[in-house]
């Protein structure tokens, strides 16, 4: 795995998580019809954490 340094905003995202108040992050979606989860994965990773690496990160 290959280290990159931390962005300023992610630093600054980083500092704010405490016990009582996490970092998290959260989304809501709608269906119509009961979804295929590995394909709601598979969109996931594509939209989100294929285009915006950090989305990989751990802390």
């Amino acid at each position: 795995m290959v280290s990159t340094p931390m962005t300023s905003q992610d630093a600054l995202w980083l500092t704010m998580d405490r016990p009582n108040n996490l970092m998290v992050i959260d989304t809501v979606m709608w269906f119509r019809t009961v979804p295929d989860w590995s394909e709601v994965e598979k969109v996931i990773a594509t939209r989100l954490v294929d285009q915006f690496p950090v989305f990989r990160s751990r802390a």
